[in-house]
């Protein structure tokens, strides 16, 4: 075999191989190589441990739940809302029911008082015929011959509370008159009247009505009977009780001037003795207060 002839041309430095670059990445990709086949035994595949790959997902392609969160908060919100005008609803609801109570046992005891009427007075009241001249209706005469106003003030409960009236009729003063009590005294004491029964009995009517006049200058007239009573006082008492019940914004039922003769005296056709009045009279009188009683 012939020599090979040198080539001077070639350096002797360097050979023909490749250059090794050695990247760390490249090297971290080595250690998956399977080199078994240099020692005959087979490698086992490298366990991977996965805590060290982190699956990071693209917020853009796997969007979070933000909608079923929001659904969630606006749900409970109405929830809430709901409940609270419900119970808010119930609290109303029993309020407005205690108050229709209230006001159905106001109303039920106003039925029961518009069947009393009750009078309240002296003897001009005590000798009135009620059943005769108000049959089928409920009064009640708490009136007392000799009873001046002093006496009902003192026994206004069994006289007026204990009926609940739906309406009191009073006429009271002549005895006071002549008992020689003064005439302010007299006024006062009637307005007193007229208060306990607003205050205890607020839902009663009160109509005060006018002193009977007399008659003392006929024949048949009884002086004493009559006593110190005059007509002078008798009218001068009766614009004060006018004037009480304007100022107490109640009835004054005037009988006085349904009564008396041309001579301002009570009518003799209405009297046996000047002070007591008889049936015409009574019916004169009823004739008034019918009037108020009829009345809603």
């Amino acid at each position: 075999m012939g020599k090979r002839k040198k080539d001077s041309s070639v350096d002797l430095d360097k050979t023909n191989s490749y250059d090794l670059v050695f990247d760390d990445d490249r090297m971290k990709d080595s250690k998956s190589l399977d080199v078994s086949f240099i020692d005959g035994k087979k490698k086992k595949a490298p366990k991977i441990d996965m805590t060290e790959y982190k699956y990071e997902s693209d917020e853009s392609e796997y969007p979070k739940d933000k909608k079923g969160e929001a659904f969630s908060v606006i749900l409970i919100i109405i929830l809430s809302f709901v409940l609270g005008c419900l119970f808010f609803y119930i609290l109303v609801r029993n309020d407005l029911n205690s108050t229709s109570d209230e006001i159905k046992v106001q109303t039920e005891t106003k039925v029961v008082m518009d069947d009393n009427y009750v009078f309240l007075g002296d003897f001009i009241f005590d000798e009135y015929d009620l059943d005769t001249f108000y049959s089928n209706m409920n009064v009640v005469n708490s009136s007392g011959s000799k009873d001046k106003t002093i006496d009902v003030l003192e026994n206004i409960k069994e006289k007026v509370y204990q009926y609940n009236p739906s309406k009191v009729f009073i006429m009271i003063g002549t005895n006071d008159i002549e008992a020689d009590l003064a005439l302010e005294d007299i006024s006062l004491n009637i307005e007193r009247i007229v208060n306990s029964i607003m205050e205890n009995r607020p839902y009663a009517d009160i109509y005060v009505c006018s002193i009977c006049p007399v008659n003392g200058s006929d024949d048949k007239s009884s002086h004493d009977v009559i006593g110190d009573r005059l007509n002078t006082d008798i009218q001068e008492l009766n614009k004060l009780i006018k004037n009480m019940c304007g100022e107490k914004n109640i009835t004054y039922i005037d009988i006085y001037n349904k009564l008396i003769d041309e001579n301002g005296d009570l009518d003799i056709d209405y009297t046996d003795d000047g002070l007591h009045i008889n049936e015409e009279a009574y019916k004169i009188i009823t004739d008034e207060v019918i009037k108020y009683i009829n009345e809603e």
